[in-house]
């Protein structure tokens, strides 16, 4: 009943209606029947008295009594009927009690049955589902035992190149260190080799400057020699045709820009010795200035003062240079330096004027 009632909950207002229904018939019958029999058996009279009518009372009294069997005839027919629709009706209630309880017992078996197949259905479904599952996972296992091979074979084939790879990067390394050895051997001996070239060319070098520096003395003082009485000649004609126009000029000559040469001995020098002492202070002067490039970014007005040696060739004596007052601009004092240097030889007299410019003091003024 409870499967019907989940499946068709419409059919318990039915049968609760239809049952009302019988009850309430049953109910009606029973109060007919009732009225009927009590009217066959003691039928309602109404007491009247009629005046001044005793033919009338008679009357009644006699068709009261005449009809009291048939109304109790009738009332058992009657009742007989009634009795017989009850057992019919409840016959047809037991049938239809019987009938639903067949039809309910029929219903809870196909719902039994169908509740069976649907549960069967399930377990199939499920037994499939699990099989399935089931062999899911086996193919899914042989799956991840095939990538697991495949991997560990990958893994395995890597690891073969790695080494491979490791072992030629190994040999190249070292071939490459043999090489870099072999190399640096190589250059070494080519570097102690060129090393051995270069200081041999350096000792040819030295010797060849040596020789030539040697020969250069002689001859430096060959030629000195041979100049001297050319030189002296020459300036004391120069000297005696230009001595009044140095006179005149010796005061302009003070107050040129060109550098000041002190002599070694200036004391007791004539006229004419003193104008020729003036005459190579200019000169020198002039000939220094022309071999000195003034440095870029440096101010006017800078002097410098070297203590210098020189030879009767106007060459200055290695090593004697020597700075006695500085600029106080490095690059200056060594641009004046370089400019002394690459003006040998110095103009300087011969003779006994010599002696005045052998050692003396330069300041050069730009």
């Amino acid at each position: 009943m409870l499967q019907i009632l989940r499946r068709d909950p419409g059919a318990l207002y039915w049968s609760l209606g239809l049952h009302l229904l019988f009850a309430l018939l049953l109910f009606v019958g029973v109060r007919f029947t009732q009225d009927a029999s009590n009217g066959g058996d003691r039928p309602r009279v109404v007491q009247a008295s009629v005046l001044g009518d005793p033919a009338l009372s008679a009357r009644v009294q006699e068709v009261r009594e005449r009809l009291d069997p048939e109304a109790r005839a009738e009332a058992e027919r009657r009742a007989a009927e009634e009795a017989a629709r009850r057992e019919a009706e409840r016959q047809a209630a037991a049938a239809r009690a019987e009938a639903e309880r067949r039809a309910a017992e029929e219903a809870a078996r196909r719902e039994a049955e169908r509740q069976a197949a649907a549960a069967r259905a399930e377990a199939e479904r499920r037994a499939a589902e699990e099989a399935a599952r089931r062999e899911a996972e086996r193919q899914a296992a042989a799956a991840r035992a095939e990538a697991e091979r495949r991997a560990a074979e990958e893994a395995a084939r890597r690891e073969a190149e790695r080494q491979a790879a490791a072992a030629r990067a190994e040999a190249e390394r070292r071939a490459a260190e043999e090489a870099a050895r072999r190399e640096a051997e190589r250059q070494a001996a080519a570097a102690r080799a060129e090393a051995e070239r270069r200081a041999a060319e350096e000792a040819a070098r030295r010797e060849a400057e040596r020789q030539a520096a040697a020969a250069r003395q002689e001859r430096i003082a060959r030629e000195a020699e041979q100049m001297a009485a050319l030189e002296q000649q020459r300036f004391e004609d120069e000297i005696a045709r230009e001595a009044e126009r140095l006179e005149a000029e010796a005061a302009e000559t003070a107050r040129r820009s060109s550098p000041v040469v002190a002599g070694g001995g200036g004391g007791g020098l004539s006229s004419a010795e003193q104008r020729q002492v003036d005459y190579y202070k200019g000169a020198i002067g002039d000939r220094v200035r022309q071999h000195f490039a003034y440095p870029p970014g440096m101010s006017e007005g800078l002097s410098v003062e070297f203590e210098v040696r020189v030879t009767s060739a106007g060459y200055i004596v290695p090593g004697s240079v020597a700075m006695q007052r500085s600029s106080g601009t490095p690059a200056f004092d060594q641009a004046a330096l370089a400019a002394l240097w690459r003006a040998e030889p110095l103009p300087v007299p011969t003779g006994a004027l010599f002696d005045q410019f052998r050692e003396f003091t330069f300041t050069f003024r730009p």
